[in-house]
């Protein structure tokens, strides 16, 4: 399993299977600048590894200006 994008919730999906194979994210301003204003609390990246903690929940706060900016209407 390969899933692309959103790593902050895909990774709590690759961390519970035995077939996960390699996580897409674009830990880069330039590249994806919605990831980074989008939340407020999300995992760690570092030397192409996202690290998951203990917290309950899929350890992501979402940013509320950007909720507002953009809305939470998923279509």
């Amino acid at each position: 399993m390969a899933p692309h994008h959103e790593p902050a919730l895909h990774a709590h999906l690759l961390a519970s299977i035995p077939n996960g194979y390699i996580l897409e994210s674009f830990a880069n301003p330039e590249r994806d600048p919605f990831w980074f204003e989008l939340y407020d609390r999300k995992p760690r990246i570092e030397k192409s590894i996202l690290y998951l903690d203990a917290t309950p929940g899929l350890g992501v706060t979402f940013n509320q200006r950007a909720l507002e900016r953009y809305g939470t209407k998923v279509v």
